[in-house]
């Protein structure tokens, strides 16, 4: 056949440039069908992305994990969830029986009336209605040095009154106001 009845009369490309090397190495075809790495590590990505989505929904079944059948399997139940850190755990007991309530009721209803320094922390004199009834109470804040951030402190009349009277007077007057 002569080289002009070979021509594509479309590209002009010769039969030579239009079939595969009959002499190329099986290696070169072999990587040729080689499937590119960016897509085998997306592959790869997308799967643990799954497999982290399948082990949080499963992995933590929330409190069915969790023994609540007396109130002592309950305390220890409830320090486990808290050392865990199961926060699925944590809203559902938030969500049960009333303390839900109690909680959505308190955030609607607290006042924070006087605040009072002792020792670095500040102590809060608030009230909140809890099933319908004002409750009095004083709650301790301190200052994390690391942080900066406020988190809540122990400061009990019964200490403070050790170096203050008067403060511990008044949040002890304070906290009974409600049960007079």
């Amino acid at each position: 056949m002569s080289q002009a009845v070979l021509d594509d009369d479309r590209t002009g490309a010769t039969e030579a440039q239009l079939t595969p090397d009959a002499g190329a190495s099986p290696r070169r075809a072999a990587m040729d069908k080689v499937i590119p790495i960016p897509t085998i590590l997306s592959v790869v990505a997308i799967s643990i992305s799954f497999g982290a989505c399948a082990w949080v929904t499963f992995y933590h079944p929330g409190i069915s994990n969790y023994d609540f059948s007396t109130p002592e399997k309950s305390l220890f139940s409830g320090l486990e969830i808290g050392a865990n850190n199961d926060f699925r755990a944590q809203a559902e007991l938030m969500r049960v029986g009333s303390f839900g309530r109690e909680m959505k009721e308190k955030l609607k209803t607290i006042k924070v009336h006087r605040e009072a320094e002792w020792h670095g922390k500040k102590i809060l004199f608030i009230s909140y209605e809890k099933n319908g009834i004002t409750e009095y109470e004083t709650r301790a804040f301190e200052k994390d040095a690391e942080t900066g951030l406020w988190t809540s402190a122990f400061a009990h009349a019964f200490v403070v009154t050790d170096d203050n009277k008067t403060l511990a007077a008044r949040m002890t007057d304070w906290e009974n106001k409600g049960k007079r």
